[in-house]
């Protein structure tokens, strides 16, 4: 955790207009550090042989998988411990204000948080707008259920990921939660470049047609076009002028877990809407 911590101080110190948000990232793994369970952290129950054939016909693993009580009890504490930890933080007015209220609505119905990952992990909604009404932002919501989550789904997502590597995946979306991607990873391998894509949900990586637009699939090499980004040798932005989307890729090597964590590139993200294309992968960071 701390090699994580200094490669998010050292990004930050050379991309000073991400202090805040990088302040944020380096909260969720304090609070991972002081309250994560250790040895008896519950695994999803997964009976490998059921999802490897659901993902064969293109259904998500987490659409398969069971939820061990326990586990989502733990994941509910901890959803608990990171709504408390940014509202005592000295953080922006807004933000902190709406840690508040999910803190207090928390207090009011202690079976809240357990609700709200219950329905994260069935994609589900109802728990968001019942917050909405409370006067809690969902993007607050979604940030701090989508901070909690992807480390409690690490098992599954290690076990995906090494089944898709011989390429028995190459859809679109995520193989894990189903969302599209946020990002991109050019990856040198001996036959060259392959491509990666990056989920901004679970964070899961897999493995993707070299070329191609990942959110209409096209193939028209004509309507796909490369932004580059000033100053920034080891990027790109892929655009699409079929559908107007477009994709962050990170073309170099080394310090993956910061550069493809999205929101260490949201600069990027200004640039291609500046530029006319729009983001159709997860957004976590909508606060």
């Amino acid at each position: 955790m701390k090699e994580l911590r200094d490669a998010i101080e050292a990004w930050v110190a050379l991309h000073p207009h991400l202090k805040e948000i990088g302040r944020l990232q380096q909260l969720v793994l304090w609070v991972w550090d002081q309250h994560a369970p250790a040895g008896d952290l519950k695994e999803p129950v997964v009976n490998w042989h059921e999802v490897k054939r659901e993902l064969q016909r293109g259904k998500p693993a987490i659409t398969v998988a069971a939820w061990h009580e326990v586990m989502v009890r733990q994941a509910a504490v901890l959803l608990q411990q990171m709504t408390a930890a940014f509202a005592a933080a000295d953080l922006p007015g807004e933000l902190r204000r709406q840690a508040q209220r999910l803190q207090a609505l928390f207090e009011d119905q202690p079976e809240l948080p357990g609700r709200l990952i219950q329905d994260a992990l069935a994609d589900q909604g109802p728990g968001l707008a019942e917050l909405e009404r409370a006067g809690v932002s969902p993007g607050v919501a979604v940030f701090f259920l989508w901070s909690v989550l992807p480390r409690l789904l690490q098992p599954l997502i290690q076990q995906v990921e090494s089944w898709q590597q011989s390429g028995q995946w190459e859809r679109a979306y995520c193989p894990v939660c189903g969302q599209l991607p946020a990002m991109a990873h050019l990856v040198r391998t001996g036959k060259g470049r392959e491509r990666e894509l990056v989920c901004g949900r679970c964070q899961t990586r897999w493995h993707y047609k070299r070329m191609g637009c990942p959110y209409c699939e096209s193939d028209d090499y004509g309507a796909l076009k490369i932004l580059e980004p000033h100053g920034a040798p080891d990027w790109r932005i892929d655009t699409c002028d079929h559908c107007r989307g477009y994709l962050k890729t990170y073309t170099g090597e080394g310090n993956e877990a910061v550069a493809l964590a999205d929101w260490s590139t949201l600069h990027f993200d200004v640039i291609g809407q500046n530029r006319g294309f729009q983001r159709f992968g997860f957004q976590r960071y909508q606060i």
